[in-house]
């Protein structure tokens, strides 16, 4: 699909999951060398490169200050030209689920608007950008640390980092910036302690650290994290027991802790988080009885230990919902 703005000139430029428009992997040379290039150019130089565009969609474009770029799901290959660069008015990009790769291109990050930079599923290596609002930049090849990195952002919304290469320690000094929604640094190599923070971001509902050599206790201050919805530390080594402070956590929807080195109980107080869904803490060397409060969480779906899922059996009985079937001892 294309998507055209109906103004004149030109606001975003749409192309996603059509199987009839593709792009050659190289820019013309001629174009190439024009100085300066204007925004007009630069496009034109992208749309000459199609080599198929059998409905003829492209036939006009009336291109002077594109905002929004979204190239997904084409498998484009090869590398972003470097003139790109030059279209100052660009805010947006989202060139998800293609096959680019090297380094992510350099000019990303110093394109003057821009704020929002999607490149997942691609396979970049190298270093990232900073000074991002919003940053995904999910499977791809990425190494090395990236602490230093993302720390300037202080506007950041979202980081994911997830299923790369990355080592060392993990940026968990943005969990403090006051904008976060969402932090993903899942399947990678990081390492270290879950830092305690002295503040966490009151907007953030997405925590994923999981399949990461992480190890160390489940740090209390995540308890300050309010909004929080979604809690993933799967396959870890973090040790300790499960912190009765997670109750804080009125907005959870999802506990996964499992895979780890965590021993004890269940805390009887996560029952007092109405909402919660699913509490996963399978293959922990936990013992003792469910406790009966768990009972209380009225989405409660799955509650998995070991390689068992029991499930609770619901009915609507005075128009609340009321458990039906209590089981399972460790």
């Amino acid at each position: 699909m294309l998507l055209l703005s109906q103004d004149q000139n030109l606001v975003y430029l749409l192309i996603g999951f059509g199987p009839h428009l593709r792009i050659g992997k190289r820019v013309s040379r001629e174009l190439e060398l024009v100085s300066p290039i204007t925004e007009k150019e630069i496009l034109l130089q992208f749309k000459g490169n199609i080599s198929s565009d059998p409905y003829n969609i492209l036939a006009s474009w009336e291109l002077k200050s594109l905002r929004i770029l979204t190239l997904f799901g084409f498998k484009f290959s090869g590398e972003i030209p470097e003139v790109y660069g030059g279209i100052d008015s660009l805010w947006k990009i989202n060139i998800s689920s293609n096959a680019f790769s090297g380094s992510i291109p350099e000019f990303l990050g110093d394109l003057p608007n821009i704020r929002f930079l999607d490149l997942s599923r691609n396979m970049y290596s190298g270093e990232i950008p900073v000074g991002l609002v919003y940053l995904s930049v999910r499977n791809n090849a990425l190494s090395g640390l990236v602490q230093e990195q993302v720390k300037p952002c202080q506007r950041l919304e979202l980081l994911d980092l997830g299923s790369n290469k990355f080592s060392g320690w993990a940026p968990f000094g943005v969990l403090e910036l006051v904008n976060l929604t969402y932090f993903n640094v899942s399947s990678n190599g990081f390492e270290g302690k879950i830092v305690e923070s002295g503040t966490c971001s009151q907007r953030l509902e997405v925590l994923d650290v999981s399949r990461n050599n992480f190890f160390g206790e489940i740090p209390l201050s995540i308890s300050k994290c309010s909004t929080l919805n979604y809690l993933d530390m799967a396959y870890n080594r973090i040790s300790g027991s499960i912190p009765t402070e997670l109750e804080d956590l009125k907005s959870l929807s999802v506990i996964r802790l499992g895979n780890n080195s965590l021993g004890g109980t269940i805390p009887a107080e996560l029952g007092s988080i109405e909402w919660l869904a699913v509490l996963d803490p399978h293959s922990l060397t936990l013992f003792g009885e469910i406790p009966y409060e768990i009972s209380n969480c009225k989405l409660l779906l799955q509650l998995r230990q070991g390689m068992t899922a029991f499930y609770w059996e619901r009915s609507v009985e005075g128009g609340s919902s009321a458990v039906k079937q209590m089981i399972g001892i460790f």
